[in-house]
């Protein structure tokens, strides 16, 4: 005679074949990305000429600076040597300037600061999804977390720019980094617990400042935790980030607004607008209809747990 232990843990064998049957194709399909990513990155690497529309400015900027042009002179007058015009803070030229000697060549040196950025990205993306799940569905999390990279991985932004000299993919891991290390709901939201939250958050702007997703995000999510702690969070990235804006228009004397804001203010035209969202709708609607779902079932399982914990003192004598 079967008992039940016995059929529950014959279903038990037969959930996890299936979730391994289902794991096999997209573990394949991802060893292929891998492939093709690992190619065209080797191609990337030793081809010694900017490639991208974006490279070459940023290898300008760089070589001034490894040139021995000091940084505030970077933001100095357009008018005057080096001539230049340099839209982005200079975090990420630092970071190039940094692995510029290991690497060999600025070029390169930009291009690893991106390829290092993307499986960056996808291990903070990580990080962000696991915990959302109970303790005894940890295990099973590898599958949304493959969805997850795959996701990401296709978009052509990520396929195509992780082995460029570009900011994008850097500062979009700082941001998710600053998103996975805010204070989780069962720990405090203390200033000394948000500051390496903040910082991140702060580091990704100063790389590219139209990365505003990540702070929104952040401070929504602790404002619908604790308004409070939201308090504290803007507190942190007002008061940082607007001193070392500060600093750095001090030392340029100005000029540091000029490249990076005036110099690349565009008027606000709403049909355009209009015409780069039908877009992106168009071309990444799986993303906007998951990203929606996720919210619903994230809203639903926090108002379960909140009628859950209001009804339990009632039960008890």
């Amino acid at each position: 005679m079967i008992t039940t232990a016995e059929i529950l843990s014959r279903r038990q064998r037969g959930v996890r074949l299936a979730f391994a049957l289902a794991c096999l194709p997209l573990l394949l399909l991802l060893l292929w990305l891998g492939y093709a990513f690992g190619v065209r990155m080797l191609q990337l690497l030793g081809y010694p000429y900017p490639l991208d529309y974006g490279e070459g400015p940023l290898l300008a900027q760089v070589a001034a600076l490894a040139g021995g042009t000091p940084l505030p002179a970077l933001y100095g007058d357009p008018d005057q040597p080096p001539f230049l015009v340099v839209n982005y803070p200079p975090l990420f030229h630092l970071l190039t300037l940094l692995l510029a000697w290991p690497a060999g060549s600025l070029l390169t040196a930009g291009r690893i600061v991106s390829l290092l950025a993307a499986p960056a990205a996808l291990a903070a993306l990580v990080v962000l999804i696991r915990p959302t799940l109970p303790g005894r569905l940890r295990s099973m999390a590898s599958l949304p977390a493959l969805l997850i990279i795959l996701a990401f991985a296709a978009l052509p932004i990520v396929r195509e720019w992780a082995t460029l000299m570009r900011v994008d993919l850097a500062g979009v891991a700082l941001g998710l980094w600053g998103l996975a290390l805010l204070p989780r709901t069962d720990t405090p939201a203390t200033l000394r617990r948000l500051l390496p939250a903040a910082l991140l958050l702060i580091a990704s702007l100063f790389i590219k400042p139209s990365l505003l997703a990540a702070p929104v995000a952040a401070c929504c999510w602790l404002f619908w935790r604790d308004r409070h702690a939201a308090l504290r969070l803007v507190l942190l990235l007002v008061g940082s980030g607007g001193g070392i804006l500060l600093l750095l228009n001090l030392l340029s004397n100005g000029g540091f607004w000029l490249h990076v804001v005036a110099a690349n203010a565009n008027p606000w035209q709403p049909l355009l607008a209009q015409g780069f969202w039908r877009e992106q709708y168009a071309l990444h609607w799986p993303l906007w209809l998951a990203a929606g779902l996720a919210a619903g079932l994230l809203v639903i399982n926090g108002q379960q747990r909140r009628c859950c914990r209001s009804t339990i003192p009632s039960l008890v004598p």
